[in-house]
């Protein structure tokens, strides 16, 4: 499972999350499911309620969450404590009980990571 965040402006509407399934013998990579603006009448857009991109040059606390199957990516924004909800995506055939995550920058933007932390979580 593969899932994108946009970098863009904060007041750009076009902004998008975008889960993909990857075939890892092929390489390739089929859309599951995009979260951004969608028409919701006859005349109006409306806009999802969860978080779709980030602006760039600024910087976002985030957590990643993978367990039994299910991936949460919850980001900062600038100016708040709170983590937003990016998306929610399943990985794996159930039952899922470990999962292998990696971070990839897509793009032309330079992104640094500090103070990572990492915990096994036990039910």
């Amino acid at each position: 499972t593969l899932m994108m965040m946009e970098v863009k402006p904060d007041d750009d509407q076009s902004r998008a999350t975008r889960v993909w399934d990857w075939n890892q013998t092929d390489g390739q990579e089929t859309l599951r499911d995009l979260s951004g603006r969608f028409e919701c009448g006859a005349s109006a857009d409306c806009l999802p309620g969860t978080l779709t991109g980030v602006a760039g040059a600024s910087r976002h606390r985030f957590k990643l969450m993978a367990r039994h199957g299910t991936v949460e990516m919850y980001v900062g924004i600038v100016g708040s404590e709170a983590l937003l909800l990016v998306q929610t995506a399943t990985y794996g055939k159930y039952p899922v009980a470990r999962a292998a995550v990696g971070l990839v920058v897509n793009g032309s933007v330079d992104v640094n990571v500090h103070s990572m932390q990492a915990w096994q979580m036990t039910l």
